[in-house]
């Protein structure tokens, strides 16, 4: 049975809420349980151990972790004051190792993450990112750093591949010593967010979240690395053991002599570009270029309106085996043509129409009816329960036809059985909502939407007519079935008015949580409408679908979406909140901790919700034509 989605993750009026951290009830790891019983009257003293693993990600992700990045990948934009940050699938994920070695996990003060984000121009990594095996990188033994080491090597646990290929990056050991992050920063660069539902569904699944430390460099590509710091910072000779671990630990490579190098694993990449290329979400939204699902009908004379009203042609086969050209539109439309077709049928070829301008046949109507049959032949507990539906309804009138000879007999007369409650779901998602439509049949020709394109439309409610009608005709081979079927089409649900959007665009790709809002603006009130349908439909592309009629859109992103940056240049310096940001010089790094003392926060989540952006948005008013 396909699914719909009926919304974006966040909505308006969800909460969103950052944590400190969500660590798991047991990190990555061996361990091992004893289990000891005395009985001292019997002698008896038993004791057995048990041994078990936790297993991790450690030295790769799945790309199903990553669940969004920012800024995306391959963008082109003026990004100089933004932090880039990864949003990961799980939760836990950046708390299940930690970045402190040796027994320091046990010092005051939570764990920090194994995780970091580090960003990069093209010239400082080009050609220093190479693969390895893990067995490089792993040690029996917990050993301290070494004079001269490139890579602090790790115990090895039981999970772990020795032969697993593995992506480092070799940094020059300035480089390294400048970017990886300051002990006291580490509790600023990792947080987890909740989203808490509106409509009462609970709490949804949370996202660990990893912020960069640096910022991009203008005018170049730049890099971005989720790296591994696993066991990387380490206690400083003579620290206070009393003291929270961010004010006596430090990295490795500061407190020994590494190489003229040290390796770090990369566990996901991308990159973007970092320049005045209108590449930010408000340039992209008000950039969108709103037009019709129609193709350009310049110079077209007599096929001009066909193509008006979103008509394209294609090729069609006849049954000869001849090769002609026809007409054909989808359900999205955007003028009102009022078509009475002859439904039910029972062949496709009823519903094929004759453009009276071009003489070309316009086959929208049968493809829908014909794909309808199809969707429904696909189906076995469709197909097979549409027809014994069908039967049982017959038997049904059968009998009651008969009711008094069952009144002589004592038996009841029987009800006409209502349409299963899982066909008339399929009607109403597969169908009614486009969940199970090729994309080919909703838009025949990319040139209809092409990028940076938003476009609104009604549904064709004859279209939709049709593609009923042929799921429906599952069993209907005479005319007596016709007439049956027809005195039972008040089973079927019923497609009113619907309305929607569609959006392809970068802003789709690159901003996982952007909202669409549909607004119905009658006798000066401007309600918000519910989506039936939202819901992603291609990498760049949005569909929004809903029950009734709309006139006004507005696409922004949710209040607490993930942006941060800061306001100011390079020239001009950059601040937040009115306080000057720290900057290294000329490596762009930010001094959190500090930043963090003078906005007058001491957790992540407060210094996540401090360096939120405001959110771009536009709003569109249009006429939609509806049946």
């Amino acid at each position: 049975m396909p699914d719909v989605d009926t919304g974006p993750l966040l909505k308006p009026n969800d909460e969103i809420r950052f944590l400190d951290s969500h660590r798991p009830d047991l990190a990555d790891g061996d361990y091992e349980i004893t289990l000891k019983q005395s009985v001292p009257s019997l002698g008896i003293e038993a004791q057995r151990s048990l041994q078990f693993s936790v297993a991790g990600p450690r030295f790769a992700l799945q790309p199903s972790e990553i669940a969004s990045q920012f800024p995306p990948k391959g963008a082109k934009g003026d990004f100089e004051s933004v932090l880039p940050h990864v949003l990961l699938s799980r939760s836990t994920l950046p708390w299940e190792r930690s970045a402190l070695g040796g027994e320091s996990n046990d010092r005051p003060g939570d764990p920090p993450s194994w995780l970091a984000l580090l960003v990069f121009t093209e010239e400082e990594i080009a050609g220093r990112e190479h693969i390895v095996k893990a067995s490089d990188l792993l040690t029996n033994k917990q050993n301290p750093p070494a004079r001269g080491a490139r890579f602090l090597p790790l115990k090895q646990a039981a999970g772990d591949d020795p032969q697993l290929p593995v992506h480092v990056l070799e940094l020059p050991l300035e480089l390294a010593r400048e970017v990886l992050p300051k002990a006291a920063d580490l509790a600023f660069l990792t947080s987890a967010r909740q989203v808490i539902k509106a409509d009462g569904e609970g709490t949804a699944t949370g996202q660990g979240m990893v912020i960069a430390n640096r910022l991009p460099h203008p005018g170049k590509r730049n890099f971005v690395h989720l790296v591994s710091i696993e066991q990387q910072y380490q206690l400083r000779s003579g620290a206070d053991p009393k003291q929270p671990w961010a004010a006596t630990h430090a990295h490795w490579s500061d407190l020994t002599q590494p190489g003229a190098g040290i390796q770090l694993v990369s566990l996901a990449s991308w990159d973007f570009f970092c320049e005045p290329d209108h590449g930010d979400l408000q340039s992209i939204l008000n950039s969108l270029r709103v037009a019709p699902l129609a193709l350009s009908t310049e110079g077209l004379g007599a096929s001009q309106k066909a193509v008006y009203e979103g008509h394209v042609p294609l090729e069609h086969r006849l049954a000869a085996g001849n090769r002609t050209a026809s007409w054909y539109r989808g359900p999205l439309q955007t003028t009102y043509r009022g078509v009475n077709l002859p439904l039910p049928t029972r062949q496709s070829r009823d519903l094929i129409r004759i453009d009276e301008f071009t003489g070309m046949a316009e086959v929208s109507y049968a493809a829908a009816w014909e794909l309808g049959r199809l969707l429904a032949l696909k189906s076995p507990v469709i197909g097979i329960g549409l027809n014994q539906w069908k039967r049982q309804v017959a038997h049904a009138g059968h009998r009651a036809a008969h009711a008094d000879l069952l009144d002589e007999l004592d038996q009841q007369i029987p009800s006409s059985p209502v349409l299963p409650p899982q066909i008339a779901a399929w009607f109403e998602n597969a169908l009614g909502r486009l969940a199970s439509l090729p994309f080919d049949y909703l838009i025949p020709d990319p040139e209809l939407l092409p990028p940076e394109t938003m476009a609104w439309f009604s549904l064709d409610r004859a279209w939709m007519a049709a593609l009923y009608d042929g799921a429906f005709s599952i069993g209907r081979g005479s005319n007596r079935q016709l007439d049956a079927d027809r005195q039972l089409a008040h089973a079927l649900p019923k497609v009113g008015t619907r309305s929607g959007f569609i959006v392809r665009s970068r802003a789709v790709s690159g901003w996982t949580d952007l909202l669409v809002d549909g607004y119905r603006t009658q006798a000066g009130q401007s309600p918000l409408l519910e989506p039936i349908r939202h819901e992603r439909i291609g990498r760049d592309t949005l569909l929004v679908l809903y029950a009734g009629p709309i006139d006004a859109v507005s696409i922004h992103l949710h209040p607490q979406a993930l942006h941060f940056g800061f306001d100011g240049s390079a020239e001009s310096g950059f601040q937040k909140d009115g306080h000057p940001v720290k900057l290294s010089q000329p490596g762009r790094v930010v001094d959190l901790a500090e930043l963090a003392a003078s906005l007058g926060v001491t957790g992540a989540h407060d210094f996540t919700l401090e360096m939120i952006e405001p959110t771009a948005s536009i709003s569109h008013r249009f006429t939609v034509p509806h049946d």
